[in-house]
């Protein structure tokens, strides 16, 4: 046969092509969930007057939900989560960014201006960001996202300034309570109720 070029093995299995098509998916429909809750937060906090606390909280908690979205969908993607930092937390923007951006700031910024803190597990010692209670890491077996919250102290060094903390470990949004009272506080000091 007259000179034909050398033929690459392209591996066509049915796993690999399911693997590569469920990142795809994973990518494509976890991004549309998060980007749905997000959306109710933010609808919520429009409901509420701009500078209040409780429209500030929701607006936090929308940012935390898209960036937890894609911290998870870039270790789904390529394996690991990405490191510790904003410049991880650029790199998983920009992964899941690829064909919409869904974060078009440089940094993740929380509603107060301050930027949201992501500390992978094997940080937690080399760092003083990881939130630490009784001597023990919170979220030990994955990694801390978080805001400071409207009183910019992470509460590393106080418990004091943990209650506003708005984390992806605490299903219980504690944080809540303390943004409720802060609400109220708002108003009061203003003269009207809300």
């Amino acid at each position: 046969m007259p000179n034909q070029p050398e033929q690459i093995p392209v591996n066509k299995s049915p796993v690999s092509r399911r693997r590569r098509n469920g990142c795809i998916l994973t990518a494509f429909f976890g991004g549309f969930a998060a980007l749905s809750l997000a959306l109710g937060y933010i609808i919520i906090a429009i409901s509420r007057p701009e500078g209040s606390p409780i429209a500030q909280m929701f607006r936090a908690e929308a940012g935390l939900a898209v960036l937890v979205m894609a911290v998870e969908t870039y270790k789904t993607d390529l394996g690991a989560y990405p490191p510790s930092g904003q410049e991880g937390l650029l790199l998983a923007m920009r992964h899941v960014s690829k064909n919409v951006d869904y974060m078009p700031q440089d940094q993740a910024l929380d509603p107060w201006g301050f930027p949201f803190v992501y500390v992978t597990r094997d940080a937690y010692a080399s760092t003083a960001s990881a939130l630490q209670n009784d001597g023990a890491y919170l979220s030990p077996n994955t990694y801390q996202l978080y805001s400071i919250g409207m009183d910019g102290d992470a509460g590393v060094d106080s418990s004091y300034g943990v209650n506003d903390n708005i984390s992806n470990w605490d299903t219980d949004k504690s944080w809540r309570k303390t943004y409720e009272r802060r609400h109220r506080e708002y108003f009061l000091k203003r003269g009207t109720v809300q």
